[in-house]
């Protein structure tokens, strides 16, 4: 195709009814080859740039995950073999602690029993120590 035919193709002839005006379309201005080549090359290179930052950006996001996964997850499972042996400990106190209640239960059972058994010889030895004269 030879470039009067291109022009002739990129022209849209319409006929509009009530003798409205032709419209046309404007050709594109034609780049040489040279012109072309330059434009591909300037194009690639600023996608090389851009591409080269967003790798640098990618490895640096890279190094703060890594660094954060080195240095922060040895201190989470610390603190969580911490917090498990903390709750094992309580465990054992809430143990202890219900057998003390246990004993003092028992304790105050046996001494309203004490007390329930020897209300009688109490008040009457309480009742004889007070009828003695001094």
């Amino acid at each position: 195709m030879s470039e009067n035919d291109i022009n002739q193709n990129t022209q849209m002839n319409t006929a509009a009814p009530n003798n409205a005006p032709v419209m046309t379309q404007a050709t594109a201005p034609v780049m040489t080859t040279d012109q072309a080549l330059l434009k591909l090359i300037s194009t690639g290179r600023k996608q090389l740039f851009y591409q080269r930052i967003l790798a640098l950006a990618a490895v640096g996001i890279f190094a703060v995950i890594l660094y954060t996964v080195i240095t922060i997850v040895p201190k989470i499972t610390s603190t969580l073999d911490n917090v498990d042996q903390v709750i094992s400990d309580a465990t054992a106190s809430i143990e202890q602690i219900d057998g003390m209640v246990a004993e003092m239960t028992d304790a105050s059972r046996n001494l309203n029993k004490l007390v329930d058994e020897n209300a009688e010889p109490l008040t009457t030895a309480v009742q004889n120590l007070s009828d003695v004269d001094f």
